[in-house]
C-alpha cells in the first residue's frame, strides 16, 4: 500500500519498523519536494501503525501509473531479498546486501543524530556513549539476529565481510561491526548511500568507540 506523510522534510522522511525489521523513505517520487512524500508499504502491522498515526501518515492518492509501478517493484524486490537471506540464514549463513548494509548504516546515523539532539551533537565522543545494549537493541531490530548469540554475530559480520574478534563479548563485536559500516558508508541526508568513508561518518564512528559500559553482559551463548 502506498503511503504519505504529510510531514514534508528536507531529504524526506526515514522511519524503521520492527517485526519485520523495515527502513521506510518517504520521498517525493518526481523528487520534487512539493510532490506528496510516499512510500510502498506491504506488512500490513507497519500499515496500520503508520495510518493511526493521523497527524503524519494517511493513504496516498493518485500518482502516476509509472511510479506507482517502480515503488511497487521496488518494495517487492526489497521483500524478496529479505526472504532469500532467511533461507539462506536457516541453510547456516547469514549473507547481506550491499543495499541492507546501507539501510542499517542510515538507520544507524539517525539514531545516532538523535541521542545526540537531547545533549550535545552526536560527533563528540566524549559526551555520547553508545552503551552495549544500545547498539545490541538496535542490530537486534535491524538484522533480525539473537544478539546474545555470539556464533549469529559471527555469521552476520562474515555475511558484510567484517572481521570481529571472536573472543569479544557480543557487545563488542556489534561495535566493531557498527564502526565498520559507518567507515564504509557515506551516509547523505535524502540521498542513498556511497562507498566510502568521510569526516560525517567518521566523528560517528568515533562516537561508537568502546567505552566502560557499566552494564555487564552475562549470558552470552557460544
Amino acid at each position: 500500500m502506498l503511503i504519505e506523510c504529510t510531514k514534508k522534510r528536507k531529504g524526506g522522511t526515514r522511519i524503521s519498523m520492527p517485526n519485520p525489521a523495515v527502513n521506510y523513505h518517504f520521498k517525493p517520487a518526481d523528487g520534487d519536494h512539493e510532490s506528496p512524500h510516499v512510500c510502498e508499504v506491504a506488512a500490513e502491522k507497519h500499515i496500520n501503525r503508520f495510518l493511526s498515526i493521523k497527524e503524519s501518515f494517511t493513504a496516498a492518492g493518485k500518482v502516476p501509473a509509472n511510479v506507482a509501478k517502480e515503488l511497487k517493484q521496488a518494495a517487492d524486490e526489497k521483500a524478496r531479498r529479505k526472504q532469500q537471506e532467511e533461507e539462506e540464514r536457516a541453510a547456516g549463513s547469514i549473507p547481506v546486501s550491499e543495499e541492507t548494509m546501507q539501510e542499517i548504516t542510515e538507520a544507524l546515523v539517525a539514531l545516532m543524530d538523535e541521542i545526540g539532539t537531547e545533549t550535545k551533537p552526536v560527533a563528540d565522543a566524549n559526551d555520547i556513549r553508545m552503551t552495549n545494549k544500545i547498539v545490541s537493541d538496535f542490530l537486534a531490530d535491524q538484522a533480525d539476529i539473537n544478539v546474545k548469540n555470539k556464533g549469529e554475530i559471527i555469521k552476520f559480520a562474515n555475511g558484510c565481510d567484517i572481521e570481529v574478534n571472536e573472543n569479544a563479548q557480543p557487545g563488542k563485536m556489534i561495535k566493531e561491526i557498527l564502526n565498520v559500516l559507518l567507515e564504509r558508508f557515506t551516509v547523505e541526508e535524502g540521498e542513498e548511500s556511497d562507498l566510502g568513508a568521510d569526516a560525517d561518518t567518521d566523528e560517528h564512528a568515533r562516537a561508537l568507540t568502546d567505552t566502560d559500559d557499566e552494564e555487564a553482559e552475562e549470558g552470552a551463548e557460544q
